[in-house]
This record gives C-alpha cells, structure tokens and sequence, in this order.
C-alpha cells in the first residue's frame, strides 16, 4: 500500500525559508494530496536539497524509500535523520521496522534500543510503548 504525504504547514518552522521550488513542490503534496511515490520522492529530494536539515522531509522520504521495498536507501535516509536530529524518535522506530522487514533482527532490536533511550529522554509515552512492544515481539519470534 502506497504511503501517503501530506505535509502540513504548521510542522515546518516558522523562521523556515524554503526555496521558491521547494515550496512549489511542498504546495503540490498538500493540494493533491496524493501523488506517485516517484512524484513524493522527487518533492522530498528538492525539499531537502534547498534544505538538508530539513526533519520531517528527510524522514518522509525515508518512509518512502521503506515503503516501496528499497532498504538500503531508506535506512541512509534514517540514518542521516537521525545523526542531524537524534530525539526524532519516530525514526527509530521506523528505521527498525525497516530493519526487522529486511529480516534483520539482531540491527533492529540494537535501533529500538537505541529509540527506547531516546523516548524516555524525550519523555514520549507513545512512541515508548510502541518501540518496547516492538522489542517484545521480536525478541518472542
């Protein structure tokens, strides 16, 4: 099933300056609301070449990249998130469950460890619990 991407304005910072065809491509995503995923990929890959540090698009585009089965790039996308911005929590997350599709438990089980931390330092319930029943089901199969 295709991942849909709607990039709400309110996420993005507001001192954000995004590149006249950044912000072209950003207005496409929300208007059409979905896209082809080589479409959502090209818009993430022109966000973040105007702006590299941009969290939420590189993790985007790393859900992209899981989504359509190409783990190696999806887990460089997370692995770049995380290095720039390591209390994203969801990448962890999502980069373990990438991990753990790929049949790569032991890397998977190390990331949520990994995430766990991070949720607890950034105190997010949610992702805690879904990351530690992760680490349950991995470690039962």
């Amino acid at each position: 099933m295709p991942i849909v991407l709607a990039v709400p304005r309110d996420i993005q910072p507001a001192t954000s300056k995004l590149h006249t065809s950044a912000q072209a491509c950003d207005d496409r995503i929300i208007e059409d609301n979905i896209l082809p995923d080589e479409t959502r990929v090209a818009a993430l890959k022109e966000i973040l070449a105007a702006q590299p540090d941009d969290a939420f698009a590189r993790y985007a585009l790393g859900l992209e990249y899981s989504g359509s089965g190409d783990t190696a790039a999806a887990l460089a996308e997370f692995q770049l998130l995380l290095a720039s911005h390591p209390d994203y929590t969801n990448g962890y997350f999502m980069a373990a469950q990438t991990l753990a599709r790929a049949e790569r438990n032991d890397e998977a089980r190390a990331l949520l460890q990994q995430g766990i931390e991070c949720a607890r330092r950034t105190r997010n319930q949610h992702a805690l619990a879904e990351m530690e029943g992760m680490l349950d089901e991995l470690d039962r199969g």
